[in-house]
């Protein structure tokens, strides 16, 4: 079905290196937000001044104050502005792909599922044995990064065959583990916001500083847990890289070697 998308191209504007062992989903994630974040920006601000003119206009509905410690009610409260720009960023960077690239990137890109039909054996083995010319037809090698890649034999083929076709080319190395952090960090950022909005709807915001540290368990836990996972990451990339070693590289088929 995916290939069915894919059209013929007598040049790549970049192709796209990455190993079948990492689950998709962060390939995914890691793509998405490398070139739909602008579109994630922007239609977030837009929400965020949107609900921000109804809010003055008192289009939305306030159902909790803001007071001081001596109980005096200051302002009116709502979440509107919160949820708005959740809602923004998220329908930003989902509706990014059908729009052009707001980097001016040129979007000719070779990626093995979709530009090899995954569904004949045959057609699958003449792209494997095609790799080669593919490459050499390709401006860019950008390479999804995950920790199991360098000890894949195509993978390491894929960088050794692009250098000896494009001596001049451009390899880019793209940690999926960078997008991950950054999604978790968004998260962590709402996940306190929600916790400091149910405070408010119990009425609990007389306790702000117990509150707030409350808040921040759910999401602190997370962000240590990733934090220290993407570490061992990134420290096994730059392991991999400084003590490369081609004999131990592994391949899913012998007759691959």
């Amino acid at each position: 079905a995916l290939h069915s998308k894919a059209e013929a191209m007598e040049s790549f504007d970049f192709f796209l290196s990455h190993t079948w062992s990492t689950n998709g989903k962060w390939k995914v994630l890691s793509l998405l937000m490398q070139t739909g974040w602008p579109y994630a920006v922007i239609y977030g601000i837009l929400a965020v001044g949107i609900s921000t003119v109804l809010y003055l206009h008192d289009l939305f509905p306030m159902p909790w104050c803001f007071k001081d410690r001596q109980g005096a009610v200051l302002l009116p409260l709502g979440c509107w502005v919160s949820i708005s720009s959740l809602v923004g960023l998220l329908l930003g960077l989902f509706i990014s792909p059908y729009f052009p690239c707001f980097n001016g990137r040129p979007g000719r890109c070779f990626i093995d599922m979709v530009s090899i039909d995954q569904s004949d054996p045959e057609k699958i083995e003449e792209g494997i044995y095609g790799i080669g010319g593919f490459l050499s037809v390709s401006r860019e090698l950008q390479v999804l990064w995950s920790p199991p890649y360098l000890s894949r034999l195509w993978c390491v083929f894929e960088l050794a065959a692009y250098r000896k076709a494009n001596p001049s080319g451009k390899i880019t190395l793209t940690p999926l583990y960078v997008e991950q952090i950054l999604t978790m960090m968004i998260i962590g950022l709402y996940v306190v916001l929600g916790c400091y909005w149910v405070a408010n709807a119990l009425n609990l915001s007389g306790l702000s500083t117990v509150v707030y540290v409350v808040a921040m368990i759910p999401a602190c836990i997370p962000l240590h847990l990733m934090r220290r996972n993407l570490a061992e990451s990134k420290h096994k990339l730059l392991s991999d890289l400084k003590d490369f070693d081609i004999k131990q590289v592994h391949c899913l088929d012998d007759f691959d070697r």
